[in-house]
């Protein structure tokens, strides 16, 4: 039962085009009006041009990102991730670095929104963070226990104006 729902859920991870297209995948539920069929990409969804990028979307496959990483699927996020977290990170080394920090912490019962950040990087930044134009959602969740993290998930627009996975970072809410 956990396998299908893995799969399903991987299978629906959104990819956010520059231009608030939405590529979902054939299992993604329909909870927006579909504008038009992309036979490449499956159901494409619209957002107003005028307003960019929807907050809404970003929080949306953040929050789902989450799930499916805690769900055991790192290695299905990290071949639909950005090429800048390939660069950065093997598959398998992801994989590990998320299955152990979910092994300390457990099924999140609740799973929010704080805050998202969005920031432009130019040539040359410190750290050798690639340029480009970067949304970082940030989540706290709680496991059964009480215990609480926080959950960093950073998007990147790659060269194709689609965004992508580029970063995941935790830690704990304890003092």
């Amino acid at each position: 039962m956990v396998n299908s729902q893995l799969k399903a859920l991987a299978l629906s991870l959104a990819v956010i085009s520059s231009s608030g297209v939405i590529y979902a995948n054939a299992g993604e539920s329909q909870s927006q009006p579909m504008t038009e069929k992309d036979e490449r990409n499956g159901p494409v969804y619209r957002v107003d041009p005028k307003v960019g990028i929807s907050s809404d979307l970003i929080i949306h496959n953040a929050l789902k990102t989450a799930l499916v990483l805690e769900m055991g699927g790192a290695e299905q996020v990290y071949d639909s991730a950005s090429v800048v977290m390939k660069g950065a990170i093997s598959r398998s080394k992801f994989s590990g670095e998320v299955a152990a920090a979910n092994s300390g912490f457990g099924r999140s019962v609740s799973r929010v929104w704080t805050r998202i950040e969005q920031v432009k990087v130019g040539a040359g930044a410190q750290g050798g963070v690639p340029p480009g134009g970067y949304v970082t959602v940030f989540l706290i969740s709680h496991n059964s226990s009480g215990e609480g993290r926080v959950e960093q998930l950073s998007f990147r627009l790659d060269e194709d104006d689609r965004w992508r996975l580029a970063g995941v970072k935790t830690h704990s809410l304890r003092s």
